[in-house]
């Protein structure tokens, strides 16, 4: 329920109890004071009464109605603040002179914006090191991978004809696979 609703209904509230009281303490008179339908004093004290009433009930809707306006004018800064960050302007920050109570959210408001953008820009710098890390590990292990198709090739298409040029080819090829098999190990580490 918004305040606006809150402070309507309490004053409505504080109306029916006043004349609720009203009206118990105008029947208690009529029913226990002999004479009081002709009395022009008792029933000018219960006129008096009711527009007492109606001058609070009114004076109430009013002040309450202005507290409302402050209240709202108040939140407006948070509600920008609110519509900056997510608009994505994490340098916004919520320029409050007022000594209230909304004084400490505006200033919460503004050291959450801060720690967004310290987040933000720690996310960034993740990322670029994410790429960098990829780009690093993608050349590592294509260097020792063209290798092993350059030999695997070269055994293909016949230029290690002899069994000794075949095994060196092969002990080349196990060599960069282990290779390869260590920076992957290295890979999971991270």
């Amino acid at each position: 329920m918004t305040i606006k609703k809150r402070l309507f209904f309490s004053n409505v509230r504080m109306i029916l109890v006043a004349v609720a009281a009203f009206s118990f303490t105008a029947r208690v008179i009529m029913y226990h004071v002999q004479g009081v339908r002709h009395d022009p004093q008792l029933l000018a004290v219960i006129t008096v009464l009711a527009v007492f009433i109606i001058i609070v009930s009114v004076l109430s809707n009013y002040f309450t109605h202005r507290i409302t306006k402050r209240i709202a004018k108040m939140l407006e800064p948070l509600d920008e603040g609110a519509r900056q960050i997510h608009a994505g302007n994490l340098d916004y920050r919520i320029d409050y002179r007022h000594d209230d109570e909304f004084r400490p959210v505006c200033e919460a408001f503004d050291k959450m914006a801060a720690k967004l953008k310290a987040a933000a820009a720690l996310q960034k710098k993740d990322e670029a090191n994410r790429k960098e890390l990829i780009a690093g590990i993608s050349h590592d292990l294509r260097t020792p991978l063209t290798s092993i198709i350059g030999c695997a090739e070269g055994i293909n298409t016949g230029i290690a004809s002899t069994p000794e040029m075949k095994e060196k080819y092969l002990g080349f090829i196990k060599n960069e696979a282990l290779h390869m098999k260590h920076i992957i190990e290295q890979l999971f580490l991270f």
